[in-house]
């Protein structure tokens, strides 16, 4: 969870070199020795480790947009404190 705006510009850059990292991977051939499977692991990886990145990111701006902030019920409570002091 992002906090403030330095942890948003944080994050921002280890997406980016997620981004670079993912695309590097797909360019370059596989190294000997290394399967397949094993590249497609490394790839998976580095995607779900981006999406994370990428859905902290879109939550942070998503606030910045909102001005009610809603809690269905007591476990959200802790979340939606979070959030409203952000």
């Amino acid at each position: 969870m992002i906090k403030n705006e330095r942890q948003y510009k944080m994050t921002r850059s280890r997406a980016d070199d997620m981004h670079r990292t993912l695309g590097e991977l797909q360019r370059t051939p596989l190294p000997e020795g290394l399967q397949l499977g094993m590249r497609e692991l490394q790839l998976d990886a580095i995607r779900a480790t981006l999406d994370d990145l990428q859905a902290e990111l879109a939550e942070y701006v998503a606030l910045h947009d909102e001005t009610l902030i809603e809690a269905t019920g007591i476990e959200q409570l802790p979340t939606s404190l979070i959030q409203c002091r952000r």
